[in-house]
């Protein structure tokens, strides 16, 4: 199947070669699936390699570890990847990132979206950001917007309209008051709350800096 329009094509050639994509870790395990692809020849795009159902096109890197680290607040917790840094900087790249929002159907019904994340992260270097909302109760990403602020988060009110938008009855984010604002504005009845990732985060640096002013004094 092709990956860019979706249609079955005829095999270009024989030959096959084994690729590898990361998944989620399973305890400290690292985990990869690896498969063997074949080359397509598809009308319009030309000659490809095939699609496979776990994937985005080009990218090493599962669909279910993409999304999961587009919501940056639960790297670390729910993940399932390690936390090495040259991991996560191969992992959080504009192609991932980009390729994750396409994903996403623009006609997603949004029924029981109750309990939400939201943040805002950068994905390429010089602060490209991109907001991302996620359903706190089954952890999936259901809506992505590139850009951050008040202006770009009404935008998601708008694509799940009023209705939807009083059906919210909890909200996390980082504390920043253009997530807190837009709340008050469009989902009043709902409750904000800092996510745990961020009071930690926030925990760990208090205690960095107390530790490095004990020490100057001493």
């Amino acid at each position: 199947m092709c990956p860019h329009c979706g249609q079955h094509m005829p095999g270009y050639d024989a030959k096959t070669r084994a690729r590898r994509w990361r998944a989620l870790d399973m305890g400290t395990h690292k985990v990869f699936i690896v498969a063997d692809v074949k080359r397509i020849k598809c009308a319009e795009h030309g000659v490809v390699t095939e699609a496979v159902p776990w994937a985005f096109h080009g990218s090493k890197f599962t669909k279910s570890s993409s999304s999961r680290l587009l919501f940056r607040p639960f790297t670390s917790q729910k993940a399932g990847l390690s936390a090495d840094a040259d991991q996560l900087e191969d992992c959080w790249n504009h192609h991932c990132q980009s390729q994750k929002v396409k994903e996403i159907d623009p006609d997603k019904k949004f029924e029981n979206l109750e309990v939400i994340g939201v943040d805002e992260t950068s994905y390429r270097k010089g602060h490209t950001y991109i907001t991302t909302v996620v359903n706190q109760q089954t952890g999936e990403v259901v809506w992505a917007h590139d850009g951050f602020g008040k202006n770009t988060f009404e935008k998601f009110y708008e694509r799940i309209g009023e209705d939807c938008a009083s059906q919210i009855r909890m909200v996390s984010g980082d504390g920043a008051r253009w997530i807190k604002n837009t709340v008050n504005e469009n989902s009043p009845q709902a409750e904000f709350c800092i996510d745990p990732y961020h009071v930690v985060t926030w925990a760990i640096d208090a205690l960095d800096r107390m530790r490095r002013r004990i020490w100057r004094s001493l």
